[in-house]
């Protein structure tokens, strides 16, 4: 018997449920089997929304910047929740992830020169970058949207 042929008899005798969730527990990627299980991607909501912030003054990650996340509402702008970038200059969770995921209009205010203050660096009054908006738009609920910042107290950039 060939290397790991019990293993594959095993495998093919599980439900497609069960499959799925082994495959999952290995994989860690619920969109990758659900390919691999012949789904059409619609079957499971796999989209996120992440950030992350980096400090290129200092060149490190813009560990505890204060970042508000509104979502568009007709005319106006509904804020959905106000976050903090953790050490690794990340959110602790997508802003937005699965059911929650959904297509729209969004806006991201990053709050530079309170972090560069907070850290001990001398900035004008008024500083020349206070805030940053980056306003973009999700069309595809179960794509993964990645809105990256790099900053310093004089410019920032997004890709």
């Amino acid at each position: 018997m060939e290397h790991g042929a019990g293993y594959r008899h095993q495998f093919r005798a599980m439900n497609r449920k069960n499959r799925f969730l082994t495959v999952y527990n290995l994989a860690g990627n619920f969109g990758l089997c659900n390919k691999i299980l012949g789904g059409n991607g619609t079957d499971i909501n796999m989209g996120k929304l992440t950030t992350h912030v980096l400090d290129t003054a200092q060149g490190k990650a813009a560990a505890g910047m204060k970042i508000e996340f509104f979502e568009r509402d007709g005319a106006a702008w509904t804020l959905l929740k106000t976050l903090h970038t953790n050490a690794d200059g990340r959110t602790g969770e997508p802003l937005l992830a699965n059911e929650a995921m959904r297509a729209g209009q969004y806006q991201l205010i990053f709050h530079v020169a309170d972090y560069f203050r907070r850290n001990d660096v001398k900035l004008p009054t008024p500083a020349f970058i206070d805030q940053v908006p980056l306003q973009f738009g999700i069309a595809d609920a179960r794509a993964h949207y990645h809105v990256p910042l790099l900053c310093s107290p004089w410019a920032y950039s997004t890709y």
